[in-house]
């Protein structure tokens, strides 16, 4: 049986962000309105990862192999926060496959695959600042997303990809602790030149690697300011295509800023996470 309905953000990842019935608030920029809906009706394509040869869900399978591995880890994290301690009992080999995961969890996305094959073995690339319009998504559809499914459906191709990428040393983990965490469907935040790696999992647990030159601290459990946490959550507004989500309703101080990033003019300009 083929899986028709293929998420792009995995559910093992956005179940966090629902409340007890299952649901949480979307923003949905297609129809420019909230709605209180189940995690897992948000995210996701049909056929997404399906490539030029038909419907076979190779690759589609082959990243729900990944989340399996995942899916322990963040519970093992956010059950220990939900039970109010500060620290987690991470191995290494679990820290090392989260940095594996938040790169693939950046290419898998409709933005992520344009960029990835637009920048693949191009020395003159120069990456795109600001996100990609849908528009842009759209006629890409048939060329490089297709192309990244083509490719990650041959075998080996997406297992030596994960193997290949290995957190060095000079990158420290953090488990960053705030009030309210919202997420997108671009999830994974890259600042200064990708020396800050940034993935909320839940609403009060985000995980982050820091470059030494940012932050040198060994220390896994990290609790920020509300000024940060505000700019990690505009931070997502700015890298939604299609979707922004939270367990709690947007304040007045979010929606605003959703307003903003989508209906002002130019707005990639104004913005003060991607200069």
């Amino acid at each position: 049986m083929v899986t028709k309905k293929q998420h792009y953000y995995p559910r093992t990842l956005i179940k966090h962000f629902a409340n007890e019935d299952k649901r949480l608030y979307a923003f949905i920029r297609m129809e420019n309105k909230v709605q209180y809906k189940n995690y897992q009706d948000v995210c996701y394509h049909n056929y997404t990862y399906e490539g030029s040869s038909g419907n076979d869900n190779i690759l589609e399978n082959k990243l729900s192999l990944l989340e399996g591995k995942l899916a322990p880890i963040i519970d093992k994290i956010v059950n220990n926060i939900n039970q109010n301690r500060v620290s987690v009992n991470l191995k290494n080999t679990e820290i090392d496959f989260l940095y594996k995961y938040i790169f693939l969890q950046y290419i898998r996305t409709d933005s992520g695959r344009i960029r990835f094959i637009r920048g693949f073995g191009n020395m003159k690339y120069i990456s795109k600042k600001y996100q990609y319009k849908i528009d842009e998504i759209n006629d890409s559809k048939k060329r490089e997303i297709l192309e990244f499914n083509d490719r990650f459906k041959q075998e080996g191709v997406l297992e030596n990809l994960v193997n290949y990428i290995v957190k060095p040393n000079f990158m420290n983990f953090h488990i960053v602790i705030g009030e309210n965490f919202i997420t997108s469907d671009n999830p994974v935040i890259g600042l200064d030149e990708g020396m800050q790696l940034y993935m909320p999992i839940s609403s009060n647990f985000c995980i982050a690697f820091q470059h030494d030159f940012v932050n040198c601290s060994r220390e896994i459990p990290v609790e920020i300011t509300s000024v940060k946490e505000k700019f990690i959550n505009e931070c997502q507004i700015e890298t939604a295509n299609y979707y922004i989500m939270s367990s709690k309703n947007f304040d007045l101080n979010i929606n605003w800023y959703i307003y903003r990033r989508f209906h002002e003019k130019d707005w990639e300009k104004k913005s003060k996470h991607y200069k």
